[in-house]
């Protein structure tokens, strides 16, 4: 009884994107085809929806974020001014 997206097809404008290792030891990597354009932000979420990290990406490939987070599993978003990576 939730809402539900499908992706059908995939912008080739949008960097490919890899983040390991996930379940995170409490750090991780993600990596970028390309550089994100400017205004570019992380955020880091536990399950429950708790934001519990931001950062400001813009312009970069390889983001190693250093927050203090606890093992598990956690979902990221990266917004730009594009929209939702």
């Amino acid at each position: 009884p939730g809402d539900c997206s499908v992706v059908t097809s995939v912008s080739d404008d949008k960097p490919d994107v890899a983040i390991y290792p996930n379940p995170s030891p409490g750090s991780f990597v993600v990596e970028l085809q390309k550089p994100l354009p400017p205004n570019s932000v992380l955020r880091i979420f536990t399950p429950q929806g708790s934001e519990v990290f931001i950062l400001d990406v813009s312009g970069r490939m390889r983001i190693e974020p250093a927050p203090q987070l606890k093992p598990g599993i956690y979902f990221i978003t990266i917004q730009t001014t594009e929209g939702l990576l």
